[in-house]
């Protein structure tokens, strides 16, 4: 029987929760205060890499707690008020703020996050839609010991649960990310199912970001990256290299269905109202050393190659790449 349904909260949840009572067949109407482009659920949306398996409700929150009710843009803002229904909130989460609750909460809080990304899967597939969704994992980076040391307790948590988590060394992300100064004291990694969406930007690569506003051109974040690779293989074909596509491995490769496959050209883009950012790294005199070090785009057993190796040559003119590769963009 359809019932008319009124959900007040368009975030994530909410948006959600409409979608699957409506494919029940339910009249579904959602009241938010927003136009439903903006807060936690904007920046976080669909924020399904399975690491933040501690529940809120952990012993020491309180104490923080309270600190965060006076800030607005706190993890916990609740507006404090003289109300017995808050006050008996409040008792009730102190005392739930303990180690038997996390250890009960984390096996079902880990088994949510899994089993919601393979929701993500499900509707991106069902229903075409064209939102941006990339397996990456996550890496958090710490800047205070104190930090570091509880998020790599955290990251032991998520092992002893099955997940696949490391701590990265200061000197591991630099090979990560050698052009950015980063002052922090260590990091953790969350992988995903495919081992990690990482690549590296350095020199001997053009990086380009095209900024374009997509509601000119078409809606369609698939077909611009189609579009993006097309450029990419049409610059490689001025040097005579047969670049090509490999299905359902977004970037530019060659020797697709040799014995040999290997990427030239990574590509990762998202776009924001449809103004697109980032975009493609193509490897012209890259020193593929620092390949060695990763799982390139979290693609195991396929190498990485870079234009001046397959022309056989020290060192290719990357202004005349640049000239060509905006030609063909």
């Amino acid at each position: 029987m359809s019932k008319k349904v009124i959900i007040i909260g368009g975030g994530i949840i909410g948006l959600c929760s409409a979608y699957y009572l409506q494919k029940e067949g339910h009249q579904v109407t959602i009241i938010d205060q927003s136009n439903m482009d903006g807060g936690a659920s904007y920046v976080n949306a669909g924020y399904l890499s399975p690491s933040h398996i501690v529940p809120l409700s952990a012993p020491g929150v309180m104490k923080k707690g309270l600190k965060w009710m006076l800030n607005s843009a706190s993890p916990l803002y609740i507006k404090p008020r003289l109300d017995s229904d808050f006050l008996k909130w409040t008792l009730a989460f102190n005392k739930s703020c303990n180690t038997n609750h996390v250890t009960k909460a984390i096996p079902a809080i880990k088994d949510i996050s899994l089993m919601s990304q393979d929701l993500y899967d499900d509707i991106k597939r069902d229903e075409s839609f064209t939102f941006h969704y990339e397996k990456k994992g996550l890496l958090m980076l710490c800047q205070t010991e104190k930090m570091l040391e509880e998020e790599v307790e955290t990251a032991r948590l998520a092992k002893r649960e099955g997940l696949d988590a490391e701590e990265i060394s200061v000197k591991e992300l630099e090979v990560l990310e050698p052009n950015v100064n980063l002052n922090v004291k260590g990091a953790t990694f969350y992988k995903i199912n495919r081992g990690g969406d990482i690549t590296y930007h350095g020199p001997g690569q053009i990086v380009g970001y095209p900024i374009l506003d997509l509601e000119n051109f078409f809606t369609d974040i698939h077909k611009y990256l189609r579009f993006l690779e097309e450029a990419i293989i049409l610059t490689l074909a001025e040097y005579g290299i047969p670049a090509t596509r490999s299905d359902g491995e977004t970037g530019v490769w060659l020797g697709v269905g040799t014995p040999f496959p290997r990427k030239i050209c990574a590509m990762g883009v998202r776009a924001s109202r449809w103004v697109t950012m980032h975009g493609f790294a193509l490897n012209v005199n890259a020193d593929l050393g620092y390949f060695d070090n990763i799982i390139p785009c979290g693609i195991k057993g396929k190498a990485v190659t870079s234009l001046n190796v397959e022309l056989g040559v020290e060192k290719v003119n990357e202004q005349e790449v640049k000239e060509l590769s905006l030609i063909h963009i």
